[in-house]
């Protein structure tokens, strides 16, 4: 039987004669209604818009957009709540995000909580203080949608200023695609060694980890080839914005401390859903050195064609229920991790711009 789902909060639905239209900030779909399944779907929207989400036809609908972020799992029936199998060492505790930051360095002067975590508890609630950890994790994927839409714009200006470096200064686009590129490899050439602490700390997933660590490998090798092409064979020569490192470490610390903010990691960076091709890539084979491009096009299709964006729902469900202070801690760190990527997009716009002004006023 199919997980029951639940749209999230804040979705559009509306049909018009035969036009299908759902959106969420992040996404919009568009389709026509046709076939012989078309009152099926007609009888699935009419149940959504009233509130029915667990009816037949609903569910029909909603796991027909399984392949979007477009819903979260319910809370699955007789979850019951387990001993934890993990070691874990003493949490860090997580009563106010300074707290979590001072502790990993991050130089970010963060002071309150965004999500809500009664509303996190509310809806993936199995038991008295028992939640269900895929419900949890499928929706922190929307409250990461949520905050990657806040800086889409960012990530808009970059590909339009490197468009125009590519035709008027390309020495100064591959001086930038280097900095962008050397971010990914720092997370790629981290990771491994953080799977590794997460394989002895979780026991329950070390079998889904020692998976996950076989299709990681040589990742961080694929950065150093498109690095190489530009002419840095030593990354360590190209700079780690504080916001990549600080993304990092918190990882590890979740990796050590919470299977939830774990998980829910893994998720962010493997992404929710792939376009036809990678940006960046596809600027980089229109350049002088179209060579640049391999390791980003080829760790791209790698994580397309493996289809990695699932992997965090095999993770979450392999989870045992949570307990009230499982679910706090995992929300939490993952809310700074989140973060930590939103303001990464904002400190390579600025280092770009940068960079930019500084050749304008030599």
């Amino acid at each position: 039987m199919l997980n029951q789902r639940v749209p999230f909060d804040g979705f559009s639905l509306s049909c018009s004669g035969d036009a299908l239209n759902y959106s969420l900030p992040w996404l919009s779909i568009e389709a026509e209604l046709s076939g012989p399944d078309r009152d099926t779907v007609l009888a699935g929207i009419a149940q959504i818009q009233k509130g029915d989400y667990f009816a037949r036809e609903a569910q029909n609908f909603l796991q027909q957009l399984s392949d979007y972020p477009a819903s979260y799992f319910a809370p699955r029936k007789g979850l019951g709540r387990e001993a934890s199998q993990a070691r874990m060492e003493e949490p860090p505790g997580c009563t106010t995000p300074g707290a979590i930051l001072a502790r990993v360095g991050a130089p970010y002067p963060m002071q309150t909580w965004m999500w809500d975590l009664g509303r996190i508890e509310a809806l993936s609630q199995v038991d008295e203080h028992v939640f269900d950890p895929l419900s949890v994790v499928s929706y922190l994927i929307g409250k990461r949608l949520e905050l990657e839409v806040l800086t889409d714009p960012y990530r808009a200006a970059v590909e339009q200023k490197f468009d125009k470096l590519r035709v008027f200064d390309e020495g100064t686009l591959f001086e930038l695609a280097a900095l962008v590129i050397r971010q990914t490899h720092h997370i790629t050439s981290s990771i491994l060694p953080i799977l590794r602490i997460a394989h002895e700390a979780h026991p329950r997933l070390a079998e889904s980890i020692k998976h996950f660590m076989d299709e990681e490998i040589g990742h961080d090798k694929l950065m150093e080839r498109s690095l190489s092409h530009l002419g840095r064979k030593d990354p360590a020569t190209i700079p780690v914005l504080p916001s990549t490192a600080a993304m990092m470490k918190l990882f590890e610390l979740a990796a050590r401390h919470s299977p939830l903010a774990f998980v829910s990691c893994i998720g962010m960076f493997e992404g929710s859903s792939y376009p036809d091709s990678d940006p960046l890539a596809d600027l980089l084979e229109k350049t002088s050195i179209p060579g640049a491009a391999y390791g980003y096009k080829a760790h791209f299709k790698i994580n397309r064609d493996h289809n990695h964006k699932d992997e965090v729902f095999a993770f979450a469900a392999a989870l045992p229920a949570l307990s009230q202070e499982e679910l706090t801690l995992g929300v939490r760190l993952f809310e700074l991790t989140a973060r930590a990527s939103q303001i990464m997009d904002i400190e390579i716009n600025q280092e770009i711009d940068r960079t930019i002004t500084s050749r304008l006023v030599r």
